[in-house]
């Protein structure tokens, strides 16, 4: 026959006294009660410790407002130290959120906060930015210095280009133009056809990356060095100071495309004929003299 094992009883609950249970079942449900208050004590222990630990780092990246900053290199310090962007800005300095903090103050490091944001944030998005096509020109020699000269032209209408799409554009061609080569200096054109490149001339815009702005100080810089440069805009075109979306003015497509015959082929074969440029354009499109006189007009002044 199989024999059944018996478990031992604990201490204290051997014996068949009533009395004597009770007391052995109070003192084990106090010793239980004893040791779960022991292990979960540490944890208000842990939830301060962490809360000072919390406390410590909010006093090291305190709130600060932009009257506390002297000047704009003691702001760019705090800003990049602590690694802020517009996505990450505790003291809500960055107001438009630009990524470039207490505007008035920064506005001479503007190009450098505006890079630092790019690399903090990985600049904007693929959607953000306007498509176009880069010309690249050729790399010169100045001053002993190297000089990159750039195209651009929007692929949008001419007539919804706005500052905001120049000054992104010029941001992305800027950074990888750095990427490329270390150079002193670099501006970029933008135009609205690639004819226009010939005349060397701007149509929406004009940005150039300079040490201090300024072209003159350029030798004064190793190639890569970009610690002071600044990017400076200028919008619209040499002969009209608006953008082509601010002119009520400007040529169609087809009078841009008798303008730019005009000024070349047209031009070079009244040289070996009797016949103007304005007579040749008009054979050419069928048109009638004055309005080839009308789009040069329009096109020479957009």
């Amino acid at each position: 026959m199989q024999k059944k094992r018996k478990w031992p009883r604990l201490p204290g609950l051997r014996s068949d006294a009533r009395w004597k249970l009770m007391l052995a079942t109070l003192v084990y449900a106090l010793v239980l009660v004893g040791v779960i208050t022991l292990v979960f004590r540490g944890a208000p222990a842990d939830n301060a410790a962490e809360n000072v630990r919390s406390e410590d780092a909010a006093a090291e990246t305190e709130v600060k407002s932009c009257s506390d900053f002297e000047d704009d290199q003691e702001l760019y310090d705090y800003w990049t130290e602590n690694s802020f962007s517009s996505e990450n800005d505790p003291s809500d300095l960055d107001a438009n959120g630009d990524g470039v903090p207490c505007a008035v103050l920064s506005e001479d490091m503007e190009g450098e906060f505006t890079a630092y944001e790019k690399e903090q944030t990985g600049g904007a998005s693929e959607a953000e930015i306007p498509s176009y096509t880069l010309h690249e020109g050729e790399s010169s020699s100045y001053e002993d210095g190297v000089y990159l000269d750039y195209y651009v032209i929007p692929d949008a209408a001419p007539t919804s280009i706005d500052e905001t799409d120049i000054d992104t554009i010029s941001d992305e061609v800027i950074m990888n133009a750095k990427e490329k080569e270390p150079f002193h200096l670099l501006t970029i054109n933008f135009v609205d056809a690639e004819e226009a490149m010939d005349y060397g001339s701007y149509v929406y815009g004009k940005t150039d990356y300079f040490p201090n702005g300024e072209i003159e100080t350029a030798e004064n810089y190793e190639p890569g060095d970009y610690s002071d440069h600044e990017i400076n805009t200028v919008y619209g075109s040499i002969n009209n100071k608006g953008l082509p979306k601010q002119q009520d003015n400007y040529p169609t497509e087809k009078q841009l495309d008798m303008y730019f015959y005009w000024a070349g082929p047209a031009y070079d074969e009244s040289l070996d004929s009797k016949s103007s440029p304005v007579e040749a354009t008009a054979d050419k499109f069928g048109v009638s003299g004055e309005k080839v006189e009308q789009a040069i007009q329009k096109a020479s002044n957009r």
